[in-house]
């Protein structure tokens, strides 16, 4: 099961910086992600909230993300649409079309993608479960499921799309976080990946049914 480092992991630094990516890569991390939205000037910036005074001037831009973070990268794309274009030419400029993973929102956007480079993988943040099957039917190579939607039996349907289902832990701590009872159980169902805030914590549990 990979390890995705929610909002780039914060065992150490604060979330979605540099510090924090290339901390949860040295943990061994297989994917880092992060979330995207664009500031008035349309300057695309690493941020989570719409709230302007969240995209203050010093926040991480894309393309200083891009150039630190040599690895794979899962981008959550909070605002696509017609600003899809844009962001997919510059992921092409940095030569990172193979290896950043456009996490999208709507059907539309999917389409987008694969117009833009049919091999380029894009991953559904599905609006409910029902709309798995309409994602993939366009394109999606993945899935992302919340925490609690993720019983066995809707595991299993949304595997049965024959896409990797991957898993946004939300538990009693909120986002990214969750139990070890659960982690060991979609290790057990053969989840394809977990977004979590601790990196180290994840790894060392699952490590625990290694031979």
């Amino acid at each position: 099961m990979k390890i995705i480092a929610h909002r780039c992991g914060t065992d150490q630094y604060p979330g979605l910086t540099l510090e924090a990516a290339l901390h949860s890569l040295r943990l061994g991390a297989d994917v880092i992600e992060m979330d995207l939205r664009y500031t008035r000037d349309l300057r695309p910036v690493i941020c989570h909230d719409r709230d302007k005074q969240a995209l203050y001037p010093g926040a991480q831009g894309l393309e200083e993300m891009l150039r630190g973070v040599r690895g794979p990268i899962l981008l959550h794309v909070k605002e696509g649409g017609e600003k899809m274009p844009a962001l997919l030419r510059l992921l092409r400029e940095h030569d990172r079309e193979n290896d950043v993973i456009p996490g999208v929102t709507s059907v539309e956007d999917v389409q987008q993608v694969k117009r833009f480079n049919p091999a380029m993988q894009a991953l559904a943040f599905l609006p409910s479960l029902e709309s798995a099957q309409e994602f993939v039917s366009h394109g999606a190579d993945f899935i992302r499921l919340w925490e609690h939607w993720a019983t066995e039996d809707a595991i299993r349907r949304a595997q049965a799309l024959g896409k990797p289902v991957w898993i946004m832990a939300r538990g009693l701590r909120g986002a990214g976080y969750t139990s070890r009872k659960n982690l060991l159980l979609w290790q057990r169902l053969g989840v394809g990946g977990v977004l979590v805030n601790d990196v180290e914590r994840t790894i060392s549990i699952l490590k625990e049914t290694q031979p």
